[in-house]
């Protein structure tokens, strides 16, 4: 997390193009839940500005302290002013244009509620042949809103860390993660009956998150989803889909695969014993996954990761 977040640091104090920087957010707090920022970013929307569309594979909190934009999220367009924010969740095809005659300032921040980075071209997919079937997640809605000012004083804090000490990630998931927990206390109590539903969703989605990536080496499934959330194994499935874009089974494959190519890179652990420590013991079955993601087989993948 300290190198990839030095890397936008650096990237933003050079100046570049604004779509180098755009980064992502779906937002919910459970309190048991602490968010891990992949990264962020402090930019300038100028006016005329356009950000093509594109579909994203993680979550992206867009805040905008001074100016306004639109941001089209799906067939909707919103315009999201000074003090607003938008949170677009993933699997979800958005743009964003500047018609204005004033820039629009934006914090950006990338997240997720699980350990696992996601590989930089697993972030976003730009649009030049439509959006990847897989990852289209049409029901899912962005939500709107307003910071108070002991939101604003979090937000700032968080970005003080981002940019001075990144490497302080205790204090980084505390900060956003109170900040994510404020928010949704004040859409609640604005007794918003949509935006409850919607928390209850990212509310499954991060307990669900936080259950696989702590399990993903047991033999576990639909009756331990189930458990972990309290829900029924239909509700389970269609709502974790409809926030992530994959079914719960599909996204353990993912954090399991995620697992072993860190294995094969950092280590030198026999294959057969990296399947079984990520949970997927049967050989042949372990290798047609990994290729299927990777298109090499798990002895390839080192052998390519080793002459890098």
């Amino acid at each position: 997390m300290q190198r990839h977040l030095a890397i936008i640091i650096s990237s933003c104090r050079r100046g570049g193009n604004r779509t180098d920087f755009l980064f992502i957010a779906l937002f919910y707090m459970n309190l048991n839940i602490l968010p891990n920022i992949h990264c962020f970013a402090d930019i300038m929307f100028n006016p005329g500005g356009y950000e093509p569309p594109r579909i994203l594979y993680d979550n992206e909190m867009v805040y905008v302290p001074e100016g306004k934009n639109d941001i089209t999220v799906g067939p909707v367009k919103y315009v999201v002013g000074a003090n607003c924010g938008i949170v677009i969740p993933p699997g979800v095809v958005h743009f964003s244009e500047n018609p204005y005659a004033e820039p629009a300032h934006r914090l950006c921040i990338h997240f997720d509620w699980y350990g696992a980075q996601p590989k930089p071209e697993k972030i976003c997919a730009r649009l030049k042949d439509g959006p990847p079937k897989a990852m289209q997640n049409d029901s899912a809605q962005p939500i709107v809103f307003t910071l108070s000012g002991i939101c604003r004083r979090l937000l700032d804090r968080t970005f003080e860390l981002l940019k001075s000490n990144p490497s302080d990630v205790i204090a980084l998931k505390y900060s956003f993660g109170e900040l994510l927990a404020r928010i949704s206390s004040e859409k609640s109590a604005g007794r918003d009956r949509w935006n409850e539903a919607s928390w209850n969703r990212m509310n499954l989605m991060g307990t669900l998150k936080s259950y696989i990536e702590s399990n993903y080496a047991k033999d576990i499934g639909y009756d331990d989803f189930c458990e972990a959330t309290q829900r029924s194994a239909a509700y389970v499935c269609s709502n974790f889909k409809k926030m992530t874009g994959l079914n719960p089974t599909e996204y353990l494959i993912e954090v399991r695969i995620f697992h072993a190519e860190r294995l094969l890179n950092s280590t030198l652990l026999p294959i057969d014993e990296i399947c079984a420590r990520v949970g997927i013991p049967d050989h042949n079955y372990f290798s047609r996954l990994f290729k299927r993601r990777n298109k090499l087989s798990p002895s390839e993948y080192r052998r390519a990761a080793d002459g890098m």
